[in-house]
């Protein structure tokens, strides 16, 4: 019994940017609405939704990765929440 497989180059990023675009569509309409929280993506399962989210939360999206603010996610049965905390710099600066 052989295995069935095609030898084929994997296709660029650039020919499939929709799941880069998707990140960084997210994030500008969080940014639009600091402090606001939105439904941000519906996942097949808990254990995707609650990955999607930890890899937002621990930096590993990089439209997430901002200077002035964060971003926070929750999951629950398979529905991730989001939304962008801005950063208003140190009050305790003279």
């Amino acid at each position: 019994m052989s295995a069935e497989i095609r030898w084929e180059d994997p296709p660029s990023e650039a020919a499939a940017p929709g799941r880069r675009g998707k990140f960084e569509a997210v994030a500008a309409a969080l940014r639009a609405k600091p402090g606001d929280w939105a439904r941000i993506h519906e996942a097949k399962s808990r254990e995707s939704a609650a990955n999607w989210a930890g890899r937002v939360q621990n930096g590993k999206v990089p439209a997430f990765v901002v200077e002035d603010g964060t971003f926070e996610v929750r999951s629950l049965d398979g529905v991730v929440w989001g939304k962008f905390v801005e950063d208003y710099g140190d009050d305790d600066e003279d």
